[in-house]
C-alpha cells in the first residue's frame, strides 16, 4: 500500500507544478520576439516615410529657387529692353546669328542723345553669360558720361537670339537663363516706337 500512496503524492505534485507554471504563463507580462520584431518594422517603415517627405520637401524647394531665380533673370532683361526699344529711334543688331550686341540710340528733346548697347559677356566661371546694359549719355554741350549695369546673369548664349524687323518696328528677343537644375527660356517682342 506504500507504493500506492507514493505514487499518488508525487501525482498530485505533478499536477501542481503544471498548474502555477500555466499561472505563472498566463499572468506573465513582457513582449515576445514576434512583436518586437513586428514594432521595429513598423517604426522602420514610419522613419522611411518620414525621411523620404523631408527628402522631397528640400529637394522641391531648390528646385523652386532655381526655377525663380532664371525667371527674375529673364523678366530683368525683358524689363530694361523693351523700355529701350519703347524710347529707340534706331535699333542695330550685331551681324552675328544671335545678334547681340544690340545698339539702339535716340535723341530726347532737351537734345540729350543716348546709345544703349546690350552685350553677352563672360561671366567669372562656366560656360553661360552676363547680359549687361552699357548707356552713353551725350548731353547738347558734347560732354558724355557712361554707365554700366548687369541686366540678367546665367544666360545661355547658344540658346539665345534676337531679330529687328524694320517693317514693323519689332524686336524680338529670346533668352535662355540657366539656374543650377533648371533652364527657363523666354520670347518677348518690344516695339520701336513711331518715328516722328
Amino acid at each position: 500500500m506504500k507504493s500506492t500512496v507514493e505514487w499518488r503524492t508525487l501525482g498530485n505534485d505533478l499536477e501542481r507544478s503544471r498548474t502555477s507554471a500555466r499561472n505563472v504563463t498566463v499572468n506573465q507580462t513582457g513582449l515576445t520576439l514576434i512583436e518586437l520584431i513586428i514594432a521595429l518594422a513598423i517604426i522602420g517603415l514610419v522613419s522611411g516615410g518620414i525621411v523620404m517627405a523631408i527628402h522631397q520637401l528640400l529637394t522641391a524647394s531648390g528646385q523652386s529657387n532655381d526655377q525663380q531665380y532664371a525667371v527674375s533673370q529673364l523678366r530683368q532683361a525683358e524689363h530694361w529692353m523693351s523700355r529701350d526699344t519703347l524710347m529707340a529711334q534706331s535699333v542695330t543688331l550685331d551681324a552675328d546669328p544671335s545678334g547681340f550686341p544690340i545698339e539702339l540710340s535716340w535723341t530726347t528733346s532737351a537734345g540729350n542723345g543716348y546709345l544703349v548697347t546690350y552685350s553677352l559677356l563672360d561671366m567669372p566661371t562656366g560656360a553661360l553669360k552676363r547680359l549687361q546694359r552699357q548707356e552713353i549719355l551725350t548731353a547738347p554741350d558734347n560732354s558724355t558720361s557712361t554707365s554700366t549695369l548687369a541686366i540678367a546673369d546665367s544666360i545661355d548664349a547658344s540658346l539665345s537670339s534676337c531679330t529687328y524687323t524694320e517693317l514693323t518696328r519689332v524686336l524680338s528677343v529670346t533668352l535662355t537663363a540657366t539656374s543650377r537644375t533648371h533652364t527657363e527660356t523666354r520670347t518677348f517682342e518690344a516695339l520701336r516706337r513711331p518715328e516722328d
